[in-house]
């Protein structure tokens, strides 16, 4: 079982006046999630990237939230009012999300998933990927899984063109209360090492 960072979610409140300093990082328009009441902006620095998040319908959010797919998504951070902008979510990617399911099943964790979703781009174009999410009964939003309904290959050859080549994701730190437990935990469910 092999896992890939893939991106990293960042609430903002008033995603459509978002304005980058001296424009060192670019979005690009992502499009509405209509069943969860979000939609997004992208910065890719590779096939890795930043979404850049925000609600347009809060009621639907938090509806979705309720539901059994929905209680561990993104959405479920909006079942409160006044959340704070900033990174939310880390995501991983496979290429097979089943096997990925079956592995996590042999832990004590609620799984949820695969869930179909798509996604309408601007362009009336609609990308489509499968979500798994977990839980530990932590107060800590533990990764997620996707895969893509495209190869790698296939989402690099169609998304190159807006790739900061001069910019890279070199690591992503979490803040935890068990640090032991914590990299414990992550090393068996995803597979990582740990660098001494």
């Amino acid at each position: 079982m092999t896992l890939y960072f893939d991106h990293i979610i960042h609430y903002v409140n008033g995603i459509a006046s978002i304005d980058f300093p001296n424009h060192h990082i670019k979005s690009i328009q992502g499009g509405k999630h209509t069943e969860l009441g979000t939609y997004n902006q992208l910065s890719y620095i590779d096939l890795h990237y930043i979404e850049w998040i925000d609600v347009f319908d809060q009621p639907l959010a938090q509806s979705y939230a309720q539901t059994e797919e929905g209680r561990l998504s993104f959405a479920n951070t909006f079942k409160v009012h006044d959340v704070c902008e900033g990174f939310k979510r880390i995501c991983l990617r496979t290429n097979d999300i089943h096997k990925v399911k079956e592995h996590l099943m042999q832990f004590e964790l609620d799984v949820v998933g695969p869930i179909e979703m798509s996604r309408t781009k601007p362009d009336g174009t609609v990308i489509n990927w499968q979500l798994l999410y977990l839980d530990d009964d932590s107060d800590l939003d533990i990764p997620f899984i996707i895969q893509w309904g495209e190869s790698d290959e296939e989402r690099k050859s169609a998304l190159k063109a807006y790739f900061h080549h001069d910019l890279s994701i070199e690591g992503v730190t979490v803040q935890v209360k068990n640090i032991k437990k914590t990299s414990e935990n992550w090393q068996s469910w995803y597979g990582l090492v740990v660098l001494e």
